[in-house]
């Protein structure tokens, strides 16, 4: 004859999990892409301090990450340019754009650091405005 096992063993329901709402998840998930995303504070940067004859200093920041260059008045700080390194002659070209996208200034720095900044800006009927070009010279700054 079979012997009948028996079990003390209950079935429990799992607890019942908490209704998320839409878009719950939303805040970690931007956390995890940001983080992905390229920064210029985690960046290695050059930064170059530049003396133009004519015109008040100008900083460029370069990153090495692909971050848009900042061209301004001290490190890290201005509108954004693109930058073309010409790597035949170490030449490197800043190419400053207005909020239209049309280039306004453009800066050429030569391996030895002299360096040639033209401007030109664009006014609304499409005139040329007070075009202008520095010669200069330009000094890596370290920070520490």
């Amino acid at each position: 004859m079979a012997r009948i096992v028996t079990s003390t063993y209950r079935y429990m329901p799992r607890p019942k999990r908490k209704e998320r709402k839409l878009g719950a998840g939303v805040p970690r998930k931007l956390a995890i892409l940001l983080g992905l995303l390229p920064s210029p504070a985690l960046a290695d940067s050059t930064v170059l301090k530049c003396d133009f004859s004519n015109m008040q200093d100008l900083y460029f920041t370069l990153y090495d990450d692909g971050t848009s260059a900042r061209i301004g008045n001290g490190p890290e700080v201005g509108d954004r340019g693109f930058v073309v390194r010409d790597t035949r002659s170490g030449a490197v070209v800043i190419i400053e754009e207005n909020l239209d996208g049309v280039p306004h200034t453009f800066t050429t720095i030569s391996p030895d650091m002299d360096a040639v900044h033209s401007r030109a800006l664009i006014g609304p009927d499409g005139r040329v405005l007070s075009p202008s070009q520095g010669v200069g010279r330009c000094s890596q700054i370290h920070r520490g």
